[in-house]
């Protein structure tokens, strides 16, 4: 029987030995490992000594310890501290605390070192991710500000009707531009317009798929040069220059910093038709590419902005 009460099953640590599998079920599965990583430092003996899984638990839980110890080599500590952060909000996963001699008297460990870390399941290198920071649409513009129109309100503007009118299915009216604006980035589709979106998605989905793709391509053909890139240069600086990347392989973890700390954008890059745009940096060891796509189907709901590293030409 699990001697803890936790979201987990001692099988779940066999989330860590594969690459995952559609993008759906895969978001789960990292909530599970990032859990997992949050308890496996203090994790009960019904883990560790399991029959089948006991060895999985014993090895990753000591080469997690390990990885992270070597975050701080200078300072003496005692004891690690894990604690889960998540969410775009934080743009971290993991605030990671190394705790000093206890004191008797209180009963408390001091903090001699903390550091901020971003978990990646199946990686190796930052530059070889996916995206290393995600941003809402919507905060690009009212938050960054970026730009003074959104993706989410030019599509609004030049691309709705036209998706609307490739499902005759599609029967909730069209909701004037403040309430769209309002619930497009809901992904649970409370508003009745887009939970009808949401149940016709699988109607002509090539012809929304490219649909939206050519919004997008639109939006940034137009509105790239006036982008503020002090601004996204601001954020990414803020937001990622104390982080490390915990990147699991599937055997070990592997830690690296994205060298944000003197980070400079230096110019930009448009290719026509494409849903991305490119930034060249100075005082970086990488250039990094912005893409826009829609986080629950193409033109449905959730658009937002996709940071990933590239290397140097």
């Amino acid at each position: 029987m699990n001697s803890q009460n936790l979201n987990f099953k001692a099988s779940d640590i066999e989330l860590f030995l594969t690459k995952g599998t559609d993008r759906s079920s895969n978001a789960e599965s990292n909530k599970i490992r990032e859990n997992i990583l949050n308890n496996i430092i203090r994790i009960s003996k019904y883990y560790l000594e399991h029959n089948e899984y006991g060895v999985y638990w014993t090895s990753i839980r000591e080469k997690f310890i390990t990885a992270l110890s070597s975050l701080c080599p200078d300072e003496l500590f005692k004891e690690i501290q894990v604690e889960h952060k998540g969410g775009m909000g934080n743009n971290y996963d993991f605030m990671v605390h190394f705790l000093g001699q206890l004191d008797l008297i209180t009963n408390t460990r001091s903090k001699v070192y903390s550091v901020m870390v971003e978990f990646k399941h199946n990686s190796k290198k930052i530059n070889e991710l996916p995206q290393f920071l995600e941003l809402y649409d919507k905060d690009c513009i009212h938050k960054y500000e970026l730009c003074h129109v959104s993706y989410a309100e030019y599509y609004y503007d030049h691309f709705l009707d036209d998706y609307l009118s490739l499902d005759a299915q599609l029967l909730q009216p069209k909701p004037f531009k403040d309430t769209y604006l309002k619930y497009v980035y809901d992904i649970n589709y409370k508003h009745p317009f887009f939970a009808n979106l949401h149940d016709c998605k699988e109607t002509a989905t090539a012809e929304k798929r490219k649909l939206a793709n050519q919004s997008i391509a639109s939006y940034l053909q137009l509105y790239t040069n006036v982008f503020k890139y002090d601004k996204l240069e601001k954020k990414i600086t803020e937001s990622q220059t104390k982080k490390v990347f915990l990147m699991w392989d599937l055997v070990k973890f592997n830690l690296e910093h994205a060298d944000f700390d003197k980070m400079t954008i230096i110019s930009s890059n448009y290719v026509a038709n494409k849903s991305y745009f490119d930034l060249k940096t100075d005082n970086c060891k990488f250039d990094i590419r912005v893409r826009i796509n829609w986080g629950n189907s193409m033109g449905l709901c959730n658009p937002r902005w996709k940071l990933s590293l590239r290397n140097k030409n």
